[in-house]
């Protein structure tokens, strides 16, 4: 039976998203989008709140990834006793886990180990890269503040209550380096964050320290301990009796002591009937 081709006429060839904010890439480098380099782009099912359970397959929420990383400390479980989720939503090592709504929208961590059966909710957005070798790049393009959060943050707080859509996550515009350079990029990156963690731990420390030693001066300050008494120094009674005269014999305050128009004009009617009366 021969085929119908008439389809072929009326196709359209999916437009490919735009690149065109990306920098000037070097020589070797791709500009590409997320959606094609990834082989699943999706989010989890609705209505997990009726399943949670003690036992049963984890469950990834936007609280596990709020650091942008993967924390699982206070896991949830879920029964999916009679659920036809299968694998749709199934977490897998490699993937990119996106929150997609709420507070902490952008927020994005890399699935670095075997986690069994795992799912994600509905406000997570599951990302499979095709090479399993780009996730770690991919999450660091991702969370870099001037290149995939930033456009992901344009997007989500355009308008109304911030979120994002699957084609939002798609149409991320990437800057794609050979793969030999993405591992010596990702071991750069770990070098130097390292040495940036370094310096904020000592920061961190210093000004610890400026703290304590702020407390401490004023403590000593205000208990006589930090310069030694001398003899000779007029004790603070005798400045006390000097405070306490020069403020009797001190002229009143600005108003104190004065007498209002329309009480002086009563001291002179009581005057004056004081004078008929004699």
């Amino acid at each position: 039976m021969a085929r119908d081709d008439r389809w072929k006429a009326k196709y359209e060839e999916p437009q490919t998203p735009s690149t065109s904010e990306l920098p000037q890439v070097p020589e070797g480098w791709a500009r590409t989008c997320l959606g094609q380099i990834t082989s699943l782009v999706t989010s989890g099912s609705r209505g997990w709140g009726d399943r949670y359970s003690d036992v049963g397959p984890f469950l990834v929420r936007t609280q596990d990834i709020k650091t942008d990383r993967l924390v699982l400390e206070n896991v949830a479980r879920v029964d999916l006793t009679g659920s036809e989720e299968g694998t749709r939503t199934r977490v897998k090592k490699g993937d990119l886990l996106v929150t997609i709504t709420g507070a902490n929208v952008t927020k994005t961590a890399s699935v670095v180990m075997d986690l069994g059966e795992a799912y994600v909710s509905q406000h997570v957005g599951l990302v499979r890269p095709i090479l399993v070798e780009s996730a770690a790049f991919l999450h660091a393009w991702i969370v870099s503040p001037t290149h995939g959060r930033r456009r992901l943050e344009q997007v989500a707080y355009g308008a109304g209550k911030p979120g994002l859509n699957l084609d939002n996550l798609r149409e991320l515009p990437i800057a794609l380096p050979p793969l030999s350079e993405q591992r010596r990029i990702l071991a750069e990156i770990d070098r130097l964050l390292s040495v940036a963690e370094e310096v904020e731990q000592a920061v961190r420390a210093q000004l610890t320290r400026a703290q304590l030693l702020r407390q401490s001066v004023l403590k000593s300050a205000f208990e006589g301990k930090l310069v030694p008494q001398d003899p000779n120094d007029e004790p603070a009674s005798a400045l006390l009796d000097r405070l306490r005269a020069a403020r009797a014999t001190a002229p009143p305050a600005n108003g104190a002591g004065r007498t209002s128009r329309r009480g002086r004009a009563k001291v002179v009617q009581a005057d004056e009937g004081g004078l008929d009366d004699g």
